[in-house]
Parts: C-alpha cells; sequence; structure tokens
C-alpha cells in the first residue's frame, strides 16, 4: 500500500515503521486495565483456541479519523484487488 501512496522519504521516516512493523492482532494490554496476570492468562487461551491461527482474506482497509482525543470515526475504506 505505501508503494502505491508513494509518500515522500520525510513522511516515510515520520510516521510508516516499514520493516519494523510485524503485523499483529491486539487482544489486550495494561493499558486499558488487565494485569500481567490476565494478559498471561489470555495468551495461553488465545494459543489454545486460535491454533492452527486462521486465515481470512482482506478486501479493504478501514482509515479511521481521530474527530476527538480517543475517539474515531469511520475515514474511508480503500478496496483491494478486485472482486470476483
Amino acid at each position: 500500500m505505501v508503494k502505491v501512496i508513494s509518500p515522500s522519504q520525510e513522511l516515510l521516516d515520520r510516521y510508516f515503521e516499514m520493516d519494523k512493523y510485524h503485523p499483529h492482532l491486539t487482544l489486550g494490554q495494561t493499558y486499558w486495565g488487565l494485569s500481567e496476570t490476565e494478559i498471561e492468562e489470555m495468551k495461553l487461551l488465545s494459543i489454545k483456541e486460535l491454533a492452527p491461527f486462521p486465515t481470512f482474506d482482506v478486501k479493504y482497509v478501514r482509515v479511521y479519523k481521530e474527530v476527538e482525543l480517543n475517539k474515531y470515526v469511520p475515514f474511508e475504506d480503500i478496496q483491494l484487488g478486485t472482486e470476483k
């Protein structure tokens, strides 16, 4: 996607992690009130419940806009590829 957008080097350096980014799904955080013990329990349960890790098709990427501090609303859906 970044290649298609072609941002300047300055924007790349400021906003994009590029090869340093590791795709992930956040299940919980201590920031939102979970304890370290709860996080560890969630980790073990997710390995048990989600393995083998499912695959899925992605048809679009949704971009959100922050309208006030920590409040986001959908801004735009970017379609990926073509429908079959």
